[in-house]
């Protein structure tokens, strides 16, 4: 670069000195200034010894040495001119000012150059960081030095600041409090109300968090868990309720009995008539017919009842009656818990049913039987339950709606094949049949929207009328015919008539909203809220369609297409209008799924912008449709309301589907009561009913070497073989649910952590469980119990006792809350947090957030379920007042039937007894009845009304009546020493006189009842007395004659009288009276 501006200023120079020989002065030669300047330089330095040129150095005050050697560098390289310093020496002083002024500019303009590089260079990143930290340090030293100089003064004054600083600040402090109270109390109403704006609006955000947030933490619930705590006025709500619902428990009990006690007597009075109709038969005989029908009816006495067939559901023996209530327990159970159906059908879908010999046609008429096809509300009601059942199964069971739609689903063939009843007839008359009358009557009506079949038409047409051949080719494609200008035209018309019926269709139906089945709706109801539940990420849109499968393409669609079928017309359908039919079907249902016509369809896709405006209203009317009422309001039916009714159900169904039924059923146990192998299940869905009944009733008699009459209906009177409250299979998972929330509300009280999981798992201190201790003081025992009110001390001890012990499973005793430790209480809370996970009611996701969102919302919804509890108390008193009406209705029945069956019994032994005298049948003379009614006359106390005959046990062994006589002292040989005595003077009551001499006396007043007989002959009572002439003891027994029949049918065929001394054969002994008294 110095080379550079070297060569640079010798430009400069020789221009200017031709600038200056231009101008005619004669100027010095600039050329040789350097030689000439160094010359004149070395002799003044040799003139002054060293010392500086003037004119050289002036304004260089800065200038070194070594500037001075690289000017001379630069000369030498620049100029390169010999013998340089003479020439200086001739310059005159003038053009050495000059010079010296020139290269003090270049002097100047170098080091302004090297200058602004500098400052450049040292303004660069580096640099100026540097710099500032440098600054900063040394600001800081400064800062510091001032602060330490500070605080030495400070600390020399310290004391007398403190005290300055104190007085200062309790001064304003006073000062501004004195203000602040003086301001307050001048609006200290203000001041409350504000408060009490601050703490509600504070209270409200964190119970808007409460129930706005999907997951509330600990501490959110932990702030309002008190609500959950009952007052005195929710427990003696609960106490009410729970006094009510024991009330109904102890009624239910009560009608049972009474029912049964009326089943009894029912039972009584057919074998009393069964009884009196075979005494009727030998009364008509006479003679040897006489004697033979004697001998075959003590043969049948000897073999006892006559046995029904193993299928016989109408006998009146004890098997057969059985097997016929074991069915009618079945059935009602299948009505009443519509999971085993449900099960059921859904193995039939996927034809997944064991058992070689079933039919899969007879299970879905069976089901249909068993709730009676829905003619009433109850088993409308009960069917409309086993639909709910279905959806939620089928739900389950698909990944997504999609899936769902695809599926081929047992509750919607039930809806179709109900769809043949009275009331759906009646609503498709007055829907369907004036749309129907409309396209039938309309001759000239043609839906065909195939262009190839118009054209066909056409040509038909054409050659009809001319009679001759047609010159259009017969075999053309939709475009080709299309391109014909007749065709075409009468394709558009058609069109247009498509539109116009379909519209009047789809005015008709979406202007029908209340006058739909409830069934149907109610049905769609439950399918929304299931799919919303389910899929709740899928579209309104997508729900929508599937309720418009099920309400048009599955409930209406069959009625436009077939409507003979479902009495709406009584004409026959000639094609065209089934054609007709079937167009205007397929445009609905292409409006109900949403769809347009693709491009196989294309020719109708004009009519596309149609089907989308259409499919918005009829999805709109598919939503107003499933706007409806649950099914308990509708029809105002619960649990208990077949306990309350007088009458039972009833319901019809054949041998052969009763036989079927428990044929499959006893097949598929294990798909259908998954409880019989999983104990969880067990207690889940409290016990095994299903398998219990069907274990009853034993081996299904169904197959194809079985004959089964199948031209009679079997009668079945509904009703449950359980006597306590009705309850559903979930009640324990329930009772499981609220005693784990109830723990883990106990738990978060006293520990605090994110989760609960959490929780359970931190350690338990000292002082977690002193505050337990103190807790379960006041929790489980009542502070209060030493109050003046003893209503509320009486509420205070049932409220602590309620919530005091807990009872895990039914078979255990209830556990003390009271001496369990905190520690314990959370290992018990966790076991029932781990079970709930393993029923699949929670997740284990957050650290179980499940249970405190369930906490959450119990406290939310305190409100509703104090409205439930109101509810629940007004449908108790409903249901007391009914079944009070219930015992009444079977009270007198049961006296109507005891009336009956005493009238039965009295008039015919009345009979018997005035057909004796009639035809004066007196005992032959000097024989032991003769003597015996003589004593009876003599002695004053009169012959029995309805007789009495005297035998001896001898005569009566002899007849095989007396099986045996077990007492001290009697053997067979003295059997003619026993006198037996049978006579009735009330009808029905039969009183048994023995007597023999051996027998030891009984002191006076301890004659003693025995259970002579099986426990069914119940009245039976023994006594003993001396006889007054004799010196006989006399045991006395009094039998009623419905209870020997009711033995009879029980089985039995041997009694034991006179404190089991006695053996009778039973069959006999009621052939013997039914001769002595009732023929």
């Amino acid at each position: 670069m110095r080379f550079l501006f070297l060569f640079l200023l010798d430009e400069e120079l020789n221009a200017t000195q031709k600038v200056l020989d231009s101008s005619g002065k004669p100027m010095p030669n600039f050329g040789s200034l350097g030689v000439s300047l160094r010359a004149e330089l070395q002799d003044y330095d040799d003139d002054r010894r060293g010392a500086k040129t003037p004119e050289l150095m002036n304004g260089e005050e800065e200038s070194d040495e070594e500037d001075l050697v690289q000017t001379e560098e630069c000369s030498k390289y620049a100029f390169n001119r010999p013998k340089w310093q003479q020439h200086w020496s001739s310059i005159e002083d003038t053009q050495l000012q000059k010079l010296v002024a020139c290269q003090t500019w270049l002097r100047g303009w170098l080091v302004n150059k090297d200058q602004a590089q500098l400052k450049a260079s040292l303004h660069c990143a580096t640099i100026e960081h540097s710099t500032t930290m440098l600054q900063a340090y040394i600001r800081g030293c400064i800062a510091r030095y001032d602060l330490w100089k500070q605080r030495k003064l400070y600390d020399e004054s310290v004391e007398c600041i403190w005290k300055l600083q104190t007085s200062c600040r309790g001064y304003l402090a006073r000062k501004r409090q004195a203000v602040r109270a003086n301001h307050y109390l001048d609006n200290v109403d203000k001041v409350i109300r504000l408060q009490q704006y601050i703490k509600k609006r504070h209270r409200n955000r964190k119970y808007q968090k409460l129930t706005s947030d999907s997951n509330p933490s600990i501490g959110t619930v932990k702030t309002f868990v008190h609500l959950l705590d009952d007052s005195e006025l929710d427990f003696d709500s609960e106490i009410n309720l729970e006094e009510m619902r024991q009330q109904v428990i102890e009624r239910i009990q009560e009608n049972s009995q009474l029912d049964a006690h009326i089943n009894t007597l029912d039972i009584q009075i057919a074998l009393f008539l069964r009884n009196a109709t075979t005494m009727e038969e030998l009364m008509k005989h006479t003679g040897v017919l006489k004697k033979k029908k004697q001998r075959i009816l003590k043969q049948q006495a000897l073999d006892g009842l006559p046995q029904s067939e193993p299928h016989s559901l109408t006998g009146i023996d004890k098997s057969s009656r059985q097997r016929l209530e074991l069915y009618q327990h079945l059935v009602y159970l299948l009505q009443t818990e519509p999971k085993y159906l449900t099960r059921l059908l859904s193995a039939l879908t996927l034809h997944q049913i064991n058992g070689q010999h079933t039919r899969y046609p007879l299970i879905e008429s069976s089901v249909l039987s068993i709730f009676g096809y829905a003619t009433n509300p109850r088993e409308e009601y009960l069917l409309v339950n086993l639909c709910k059942c279905c959806i939620n199964e089928e739900v389950k069971k698909a990944q997504d709606i999609q899936e769902f739609l695809r599926g081929n689903h047992a509750f919607m063939k039930l809806i179709v094949q109900t769809n043949r009843g009275a009331k759906e007839r009646n609503f498709f008359n007055k829907l369907i049949r004036p749309l129907i009358k409309t396209v039938i009557e309309n001759k000239a009506l043609d839906l065909e929207t195939d262009p190839v079949s118009i054209y066909q038409k056409v040509i038909n047409e054409e050659e009809t009328v001319t009679g001759l051949p047609t010159s259009r080719p017969t075999q053309v494609t939709a475009q080709r015919a299309l391109a014909d200008e007749q065709v075409r035209d009468r394709f558009i018309s058609h069109l247009r008539d498509v539109r116009e019926t379909t519209e009047a269709f789809l005015t008709a139906i979406t202007s029908t909203v209340d006058d739909i089945p409830y069934g149907i709706r109610v049905v769609a109801r439950e399918l929304r809220l299931t799919l919303e539940n389910a899929f709740p990420l899928d579209s309104q849109d997508q729900i929508t369609k599937i309720i418009g499968y099920f309400i048009y393409y599955r409930y209406l669609n069959p009625v436009i297409v077939a409507p003979e079928q479902y009495d709406v017309i009584d004409t026959v359908i000639n094609p065209i209008q089934r054609r007709n039919l079937a167009e205007v079907s397929k445009m609905l249902q292409y409006i109900s799924s949403g769809k347009v016509f693709d491009k196989t369809e294309h020719f109708i896709s004009p009519l596309n912008d149609y089907v989308l405006e259409a499919g918005e209203r009829f999805a709109s009317w598919f939503i107003k449709v499933t706007e409806v009422e649950s099914p308990e309001s509708h029809f105002g039916m619960d649990t208990l309301t077949d306990r309350t009714n007088t009458r039972k159900p009833i319901v019809y169904m054949t041998p052969t589907e009763l036989f079927h039924l428990h044929y499959v059923l006893e097949n598929n146990l294990d798909t259908l009561e998954p409880g019989i192998k999983d104990s969880m299940i067990y207690q889940n869905e409290g016990g095994t009913p299903l398998f219990d009944l069907v274990s009853a009733l034993g081996t299904a008699i169904f197959g194809p070497h079985q004959t089964i009459p199948n031209d009679i209906t079997v009668r079945l009177l509904l009703d449950s073989h359980r006597d306590d409250l009705p309850s559903d299979s979930a009640s324990w998972l329930r009772q499981a649910i609220f005693d784990t929330k109830r723990l883990v509300v106990y738990v978060i009280k006293h520990q605090a952590g994110p989760t609960l999981f959490d929780i359970l798992k931190t350690p338990v201190t000292r002082q977690n469980e002193a505050d337990w201790e103190t807790f379960k003081q006041l929790e489980f025992l009542n502070p209060t119990s030493s109050c003046d009110n003893n209503k509320l001390s009486y509420s205070m001890d049932m409220m602590a006792s309620k919530r005091r012990f807990l009872r895990l499973t039914a078979a255990e005793a209830a556990l003390d809350l009271l001496g369990v430790t905190l520690d314990q209480l959370k290992q018990l809370a966790y076991r029932l947090v781990v079970h709930l996970e393993r029923c699949g009611i929670i997740s284990s996701a957050g650290g179980y957030q499940d249970i405190i969102n369930m906490i959450a919302h119990d406290i939310t919804g305190k409100n509703s379920r104090r409205q439930q509890r109101a509810r629940e108390v007004g449908r108790m008193k409903s249901t007391l007042i009914h079944l009070q009406t219930k015992c009444n209705y079977l009270l007198e029945q049961g006296n109507q039937y005891e009336d009956y069956l005493n009238g039965c019994m009295t008039a015919l032994a009345t009979k018997t007894s005035k057909n004796n005298k009639k035809h004066k049948k007196a005992p032959i003379l000097f024989s032991r009845q003769y003597f015996h009614i003589r004593g009876l006359q003599k002695s004053g106390v009169g012959v029995p009304q309805f007789g009495s005959y005297k035998y001896t046990a001898k005569q009566l062994h002899e007849r095989g009546i007396l099986l045996n006589v077990d007492y001290p002292g009697i053997k067979k040989s003295k059997y003619d020493q026993i006198a037996m005595i049978f006579s009735m003077d009330q009808a029905g009551l039969i009183t048994v006189e023995a007597k023999y001499a051996g027998w030891n006396p009984i002191p006076n007043g301890s004659a003693t009842t025995y259970p002579t007989i099986s426990s069914s002959v119940s009245s039976s009572t023994t006594s003993s007395y001396a006889s007054s002439k004799s010196s006989k003891m006399a045991l006395r027994v009094s039998l009623r004659y419905e209870d020997l029949l009711q033995a009879q049918f029980e089985g039995t065929h041997m009694i034991t009288l006179l404190d089991g001394a006695v053996k009778i054969n039973l069959n006999l002994l009621i052939y013997f009276i039914n001769k002595k008294f009732y023929s």
